[in-house]
Formats: structure tokens, C-alpha cells, sequence
């Protein structure tokens, strides 16, 4: 059993003093690494950055101590901008035996459709500490609809007690088919209402927001071009409210376009029709495994912003996106899981490190494989894609980093265990994500100390124990309806 560090002491109230972290790393634009770093936290912003000996005069002895160490490296927070967080409750039922999106979600949605409010909160909380454990600090979660008595305010209450900085997303689909999807539909109207008070309710466009607002479509046919509209009316006049959707997840979704609509999905999506380039507005991109190349610089023109979900994609067996490729021309890509029914993790330090090996796996298949060619993509660029880029993708400069003037959402990673024995001595920064990932052991969000020594501070409103247990009591309940309506498949 590895000795607990995060060692404290002292009183939190005025202000925090994280020191001996074997490496701190800043993110700032020099990308300095800090070798036995320290940070200094006043309230829930960064006040000052360096090494322990440069720091430890400065320190408010009424400061709350943490000490790592020196078998810790400290980061920015982790920022996951993708997700599904009701299904949580379906894990594994359609990945478990491999099959690709459409038949994945002719399986699911009749399970979907049995969600219900209490449901939908309880997952989200499942979500979130699973996230905050992989060193996740700032969430987005795109709920695709809201049906039954499913509401928004429900996610916002979970991520409340959980202390995450959270984007909800008032999701809608509008566009019925006569298939089992239609029980996850709601009227044009009902929808921007709905969004209307959403916004109204729970976005704060001020640095430092606890609490922001995406609007969110299922993918560019699956929503009407009225919602199209209003969601890009509704984010236009509300800064720093998201727009997001599903873009070129499937292999068919250009050609298909182009055989009902004479354009591709991403110049639908730019057309007036929908409501036209986004100027100020985020807007990100889920996906994108199929983007076509001529549409690339199209993206980074119109600064649309991509959310890889590498694990999902290969569960899915959707593809590798081109990540490298975004990069190169520009475009700014953040990272998330994607939802918990096609990964079916919650885990970002893991998603960082499929990042990491898809890329180069990709890349060494456009080469050949077994061919001699560039494959590289670093440690540290996986890591800035959960960090910097999902903090651009989200439209915000106030996380991302450990800088003075940046929110105070930092997590630490021990580095002396079994997993990164070796790797540690050579790169510790790098063993992060090379090696196998490990739960984080301090995580601060917004100044609040909510995970240390590897678990969950009494500032978090949680207990995993009975949190798991209702959660499978109603994954259980879900089954059972599905059941008696004769629509499971073993």
C-alpha cells in the first residue's frame, strides 16, 4: 500500500500553498515545467507560480499547506468538452460484443427513453466523480434532449454538489422519423423555450463561471432548420454560450448530405439556411473521424472548435480523426469521453493516452504500416488537448493553465508508484500519459481542495458507496422495463 502524501495543514479560508510538486507544469506560453514547483492560491485564483524555495517567503502563514512531496506532478485541471452523461446507466449492454453506431442506437434508445429525472441526476453525479478522479476539473455534458420529467436544473444541482465547473447543455432533437427515436423528440418552440430560461437561469458569461450554457443538436439532419436557427439566435445574444453537435462521425454522413442536399454537412451547418457562420459564438465539433480534407481549413476559418472522443470512436469502430491534421492548419481541438454507453469509461487521463497512441497509429497507416515515417505526437501535446485546447474550444482564458490572473483549478498525479516505476526518472511529465493511468491524488477546483490523498474531501457532496448502489439499483429498474416491453437483447 503506497504512503498518502498531500499532506496539509493550516486554514484554507484565506488561501492555499501547494508546494514540492516534483514537477509543476504551467502551461503558460513559455510551457515552463517547474522542478519542485509551487503555487499559490489566493481565494480561487492563481496569485503566484514557481519553485518551492522561490515561494515559501511569500506564504500567508494563515495559508492552508499542502506538500507533495516531491512524488507528485502538478497540472492545470483537466477539461472534458463531450459527453453523454445519462448513459451511464446503459454501460456495456451495446458495446459488448462490437457493432457499429446505428445498430448501437437502435439497441439504446428504447432503454433511453425510461429515463427519468432522478435518473438523469443521479448518472450526471456517477459522471463527474469518475471524471474528478481522472483529474477532470471542467466538464461539458451535452445531453441530447430532455424527455419525461428530465431537466437541465437537475445536472446543474448534481454538478453543484460535486463543485465541478460545469457547461450544461440544453440539448433538442426535433425531427421525427417513426422510429424509437420519436420518444426522445420535443416540439421547435418547447425547445427554444426552454433554452431561453436555461440561459436565463444558470449562464454566468463572467470570468472564473462556475455554471455556463451550451445549446446542443444531435447532429446537423437531426435537427430542423428552425432549431438550427434559434439555438444560433439564442447564443448570439448571450455571451459565451456554446453551441455544439455531432459532425462526421460516420463514414457515410457526407455522401449521404450530398444526396438529399447537394452540399456537404459542414456547409449545411454554415448556410444561411441554419443560421450561418458562427462570429463570437463557440461552436464546437464532435468528432469529425470523417472530415473531409478540402473541408479542413473550413473549420479553421470559421474557428469551430473539434471534440476528439478517441475511445469512442475505435469502440464504435468509427475511425481515427485527423487530429494532427486540425493542428496543422489551425484548428483548435479539446478532448473529451464521450458518452458512458460507447467508451464506456469516464476516465480522461485515459482518453489523453488513446489520444496520444491513435494519432500515431493513424499516422503510421497513412504511411504504411511497418514503413519508416512521422508519427510523432507527443506526451505533452495529448495532454494540452485536454487542457489549453478544450479551454479554447469552451471559449474560455481563465482555465487551462497554472498562471497568476488563471482560475485556481489545478490536479496532481503521484508518480512514485508500480506504474511509473522507471519512467518517472526519465520523463515524469511524459510517464503520465506513456504509462498506465492512474487516479489522480489532489484535485482543486476553483480554490476547494475536493479530492486529496486520493479521495474525496467532505467539500464534495458525495458518497461513492451509496452513490454506486443507487445507480445500479436504477440501471437495474431500466433493464426490468425493457423487459416486460419484450425489447431486450441479451
Amino acid at each position: 500500500m503506497t504512503t498518502p502524501i498531500a499532506r496539509s495543514r493550516g486554514d484554507s479560508s484565506g488561501g492555499l500553498f501547494i508546494k514540492n510538486a516534483l514537477v509543476l507544469v504551467t502551461n503558460d506560453a513559455s510551457r515552463r515545467e517547474i522542478r519542485n514547483g509551487a503555487v499559490i492560491i489566493n481565494g480561487n485564483v492563481v496569485e503566484k507560480v514557481g519553485s518551492t524555495a522561490e515561494l515559501e517567503s511569500h506564504v500567508n502563514p494563515k495559508f492552508r499547506i499542502i506538500d507533495l512531496e516531491n512524488k507528485a506532478v502538478l497540472l492545470p485541471g483537466f477539461i472534458s468538452i463531450h459527453h453523454h452523461m445519462l448513459e451511464s446507466l446503459t454501460r456495456v449492454y451495446g458495446t459488448k460484443d462490437g457493432i457499429q453506431t446505428l445498430p448501437w442506437l437502435e439497441r439504446l434508445v428504447p432503454l433511453w427513453s425510461e429515463v427519468t429525472g432522478r435518473d438523469l441526476y443521479v448518472a450526471t453525479k456517477v459522471c463527474l466523480a469518475e471524471l474528478m478522479l481522472s483529474g477532470s476539473t471542467t466538464m461539458l455534458d451535452h445531453c441530447v434532449g430532455y424527455w419525461n420529467d428530465m431537466k437541465p436544473d437537475l445536472q446543474v444541482q448534481a454538478a453543484r454538489e460535486m463543485r465541478v465547473r460545469f457547461h450544461v447543455t440544453r440539448g433538442g432533437n426535433d425531427v421525427r422519423d417513426g422510429s424509437d427515436g420519436d420518444a426522445l423528440c420535443e416540439d421547435t418552440q418547447d425547445i427554444l423555450a426552454d433554452a431561453r430560461r436555461v440561459v436565463a437561469t444558470f449562464h454566468d458569461p463572467h470570468k472564473y463561471a462556475m455554471s455556463r450554457v451550451a445549446l446542443g443538436t444531435v447532429a446537423v439532419s437531426l435537427a430542423s432548420p428552425a432549431l438550427h436557427r434559434g439555438f444560433a439566435s439564442i447564443a448570439s445574444s448571450n455571451p459565451g454560450v456554446s453551441v455544439t453537435t455531432h459532425l462526421y462521425e460516420g463514414g457515410d454522413e457526407f455522401e449521404l448530405s450530398m444526396d438529399e442536399a447537394g452540399i456537404s454537412p459542414l456547409e449545411r451547418l454554415l448556410s444561411d439556411d441554419l443560421g450561418g457562420p458562427p462570429a463570437v459564438t463557440p461552436y464546437i465539433l464532435s468528432h469529425c473521424v470523417h472530415t473531409p480534407p478540402t473541408e479542413i481549413s473550413l473549420l479553421a476559418q470559421h474557428k469551430l472548435a473539434v471534440a476528439h472522443c478517441p475511445s469512442s470512436n475505435a469502440i464504435l469502430g468509427a475511425g481515427i480523426a485527423p487530429v494532427r491534421k486540425f493542428l496543422q492548419a489551425g484548428v483548435t481541438v479539446g478532448l473529451g469521453t464521450d458518452g458512458s454507453s460507447s467508451n464506456d469509461g469516464n476516465n480522461l487521463l485515459g482518453e489523453i493516452r488513446q489520444a496520444m497512441l491513435f494519432q500515431r497509429l493513424g499516422a503510421a497507416m497513412d504511411a504504411g504500416l511497418g514503413n519508416s515515417g512521422d508519427i510523432t505526437f507527443t506526451a505533452r501535446q495529448a495532454l494540452e488537448l485536454a487542457t489549453l485546447g478544450s479551454a479554447a474550444a469552451l471559449g474560455r482564458d481563465d482555465i487551462g493553465q497554472v498562471s497568476p490572473g488563471y482560475a485556481a483549478d489545478l490536479v496532481a498525479f503521484r508518480v512514485d508508484g508500480l506504474q511509473h516505476a522507471g519512467g518517472s526518472v526519465w520523463d515524469p511529465v511524459a510517464s503520465l500519459v506513456v504509462c498506465s493511468p492512474v487516479p489522480c491524488w489532489l484535485n482543486v477546483i476553483d480554490g476547494v481542495v475536493c479530492i486529496q490523498d486520493g479521495s474525496f474531501t467532505t467539500e464534495v457532496d458525495v458518497d461513492v458507496t451509496t452513490l454506486v448502489q443507487e445507480h445500479n439499483t436504477i440501471a437495474a429498474e431500466i433493464q426490468n422495463k425493457v423487459k416486460a416491453k419484450g425489447a431486450y437483447r441479451p
